[in-house]
């Protein structure tokens, strides 16, 4: 399939899977659509783990993982403290969000040594829409992938902006149900 047209393809995938309308509505659970996008941008990027991160109390936890089964690297539910993630630094801009090969950011001590190997990581902010950052949308490989551009990242930025969305349609939909606003 020509790149234009798997690129529509994915755009549409997630899209529906992110922002369903009523013509494409889901009714799977938000976790199961949010792995199904994770399992999508790992395939499109060739990055070998995708995970969403939220900051909660000081925490950096992991909320979703996609990796190999044969070699997990992150577990949900685990974290660590904010001040110390690649996640915080890329929020505040001490990181860049497209790190083609992190080496030299770990030999100059601006990222934090992560404890396995890191070579391409893509990260980027999960806004929700009154300015918050709810986490991170991020991907990385443990060696370089060229193939990884600046295109991949504009992908990761659509995504999370659809993710946080979709988180937030999510919280919403209890008060909702309930009559509570």
């Amino acid at each position: 399939m020509p790149l234009d047209l798997e690129t529509a393809a994915f755009d549409a995938r997630v899209a529906g899977l992110l922002a369903p309308t009523p013509t494409t509505r889901t009714d799977a659970p938000l976790d199961a659509r949010v792995q199904e996008v994770l399992r999508m941008l790992r395939d499109r990027t060739g990055l070998e783990v995708v995970f969403v991160a939220r900051f909660r109390d000081g925490q950096r936890v992991f909320t979703h993982v996609e990796q190999p089964a044969t070699h997990p690297v992150l577990q949900v539910g685990a974290g660590n403290p904010l001040e110390t993630s690649w996640c915080a630094r890329v929020c505040d801009g001490r990181l860049p969000e497209l790190m083609p090969d992190s080496a030299p950011w770990i030999d100059s001590g601006d990222a934090p040594d992560p404890g396995l190997p890191v070579g391409t990581h893509l990260s980027t902010p999960l806004v929700l829409s009154d300015g918050r950052i709810h986490g991170t949308l991020c991907c990385f490989s443990a060696g370089v992938n060229p193939r990884v551009t600046v295109e991949e990242l504009r992908k990761l930025r659509w995504t999370a902006k659809l993710l946080a969305q979709a988180i937030e349609q999510e919280a919403g939909q209890p008060a909702a149900r309930d009559g509570a606003h």
